[in-house]
């Protein structure tokens, strides 16, 4: 824990839809940070439009929110302003600073899931096997 707050596992939602008032047919990605205390940056939701160089993918194991960060600031440089940009440098800030804590935090939420799908997978395999033995001659 550093700053004084208990820390959350950060992670980080894409969605596409249409989330601009002033252009309610304008498709776009939003992509959102969750767990990032307010005392870090009251703005975690970055909103793009749906193009293919801005269309992220968000691959399960080994990439981690941070490594994110970094990937949407490249985007966000190729904008000559974005008013967004000044919010995710200090959510990728506050990643970087607490890059140990929140790994550990990921990689334990990351063998959880593993853990239930195995577990998930196991009865499934049951099932089937008390299918097979039940159709048996």
């Amino acid at each position: 824990m550093k700053g004084g707050f208990y820390m959350d596992l950060v992670t980080v939602e894409k969605y596409r839809g249409h989330f601009n008032i002033l252009d309610p047919k304008e498709d776009q990605i939003k992509y959102i940070f969750r767990g990032i205390p307010k005392e870090v940056s009251d703005w975690c939701s970055f909103t793009l439009e749906d193009e293919y160089n801005y269309d992220l993918d968000i691959p399960e194991g080994d990439y981690l929110p941070i490594d994110f960060a970094y990937d949407l600031l490249n985007v966000y440089d190729k904008f000559l302003f974005h008013s967004a940009k000044r919010y995710l440098m200090q959510i990728k800030e506050y990643l970087a600073n607490n890059k140990e804590e929140q790994e550990k935090l990921w990689y334990n939420n990351y063998l959880l899931s593993l853990e239930k799908e195995v577990e998930k997978c196991q009865k499934k395999l049951m099932s089937l096997q008390k299918e097979i033995n039940r159709i048996k001659p």
